[in-house]
């Protein structure tokens, strides 16, 4: 435990002072009461995994930029007169560049050769994100360094260069796999199965637990690893949670009975698309399916809700 909160503002969702005019409403203020910052470091556990996952994210934007580009150089058009001349059009637009190079120099590296593939510029750019994770936990408790890394990787626009391409920015321009996984277990903060699993993304990297609910985050480093004995991920990402699935299997898959999802059903909690099968009889029967993430978000309503009573009793 710490008694130093985390210095960029977070706060805890919702966690009220007693003065606080919301504090009994669940709309207006989402949370007052600051979030503590995590041992050893100025920011709190969910900003310490986001920075650290965005920075360990470069090698596979870069890569994913280089794949885009497959060109040796791009020229700006703003400033020509008379618009665009089809004989001098270049295949790639020049920000893919800038952000090429602005990455590159926020992990401390020169620009990349314009024939470096898209493998050896992954390589390259893990060797230097190697070097800034090795003194990661030095950055995140010192002000000058926290705050301007926190900058140059999560920052949408720089006040002093709009310009300049952040990882950030540039992950959710040319956005690249989403690879995480729902947890088995739920979230021991919040009790709802919002837990997402993020594999290691870098050799020196620990998976890390985030819940979409609340703010809790950890990874399989801490506590002596006791969260990577608790999570597990399930067998689908967070984009296949979008699938439609029968109900049996859409239960197996979140780890749900049957029985329950048909209470969900039967009790207007979950709608399912009903499909009609012809059998080689002739006869027909209906086929019920339903989407993951409809279910998880029902559980999750369901256990908030169980969560409130058992606030209110005590």
């Amino acid at each position: 435990m710490t008694d130093r909160t985390c210095i960029l503002g977070c706060t805890r969702r919702g966690r009220h002072y007693a003065a606080c005019a919301d504090y009994s409403r669940d709309d207006g203020c989402q949370g007052c009461v600051p979030t503590e910052a995590r041992e050893g470091a100025l920011i709190c556990h969910r900003c310490y995994g986001r920075l650290r996952r965005t920075i360990e994210q470069a090698p596979e934007i870069i890569a994913h930029l280089r794949e885009l580009t497959h060109t040796v150089s791009a020229k700006r058009y703003d400033s020509i007169p008379g618009g665009r001349d089809r004989s001098t059009i270049a295949p790639v637009s020049a920000e893919k560049l800038d952000a090429i190079r602005d990455i590159m120099t926020t992990v401390c590296l020169g620009d990349l050769s314009a024939y470096t593939d898209s493998t050896k510029a992954r390589h390259q750019v893990t060797a230097g994100v190697a070097a800034i994770l090795s003194a990661y936990d030095d950055i995140v408790n010192d002000l000058d360094a926290v705050t301007q890394w926190w900058a140059a990787v999560m920052a949408h626009r720089l006040p002093h260069d709009e310009q300049f391409w952040t990882i950030s920015r540039a992950a959710a321009r040319w956005p690249i796999q989403d690879r995480r996984r729902y947890a088995n277990a739920p979230c021991p903060e919040c009790d709802t199965k919002t837990v997402t699993v993020t594999p290691p993304s870098h050799p020196d990297s620990p998976t890390w637990y985030a819940c979409t609910e609340c703010d809790w985050e950890r990874n399989d480093r801490d506590n002596d690893g006791q969260w990577g004995r608790i999570f597990h991920p399930l067998d689908f990402t967070v984009e296949e949670s979008q699938d439609e699935l029968e109900l049996t299997d859409a239960g197996r898959r979140v780890g749900l009975s049957q029985p329950t999802i048909r209470r969900w059903l039967r009790d207007g909690q979950l709608t399912a698309r009903a499909e009609e099968i012809e059998r080689d009889t002739g006869k027909t029967y209906t086929r019920r399916f339903v989407r993951i993430a409809d279910v998880i978000d029902v559980d999750r309503t369901v256990r908030r809700n169980r969560g409130k009573r058992t606030r209110e009793r005590t």
